[in-house]
């Protein structure tokens, strides 16, 4: 897993995709953490391949509150942590 913290607003994490759930688009990163996908962007996660790198920051949504990003592609989508993973993006509270 690569780690890149950016100071400010524009402040991301680098991460590994280690596999994506078809049945609920749930992400799994390669250090066992859990994204769980909004529903309306799950068909765009489950095209994503184990082993991309993705960009996860803030959104602006109360419910599926971190926007991540396929590095490299302008393929966005909306999520959330699973329950019981620890977050390392602050989300500012």
């Amino acid at each position: 897993m690569i780690v890149d913290h950016l100071g400010g607003d524009d402040e991301k994490e680098i991460v590994t995709l280690n596999g994506v759930h078809e049945d609920d688009g749930a992400l799994e990163l390669e250090d066992d953490r859990w994204l769980i996908v909004a529903p309306g962007d799950r068909s765009t996660a489950v095209l994503w391949k184990p082993t991309a790198t993705l960009e996860i920051g803030e959104a602006d949504d109360e419910e599926f509150y971190l926007n991540v990003t396929l590095q490299g592609t302008n393929q966005t989508v909306r999520a959330q942590w699973d329950a019981g993973t620890e977050p390392r993006v602050s989300r500012g509270y």
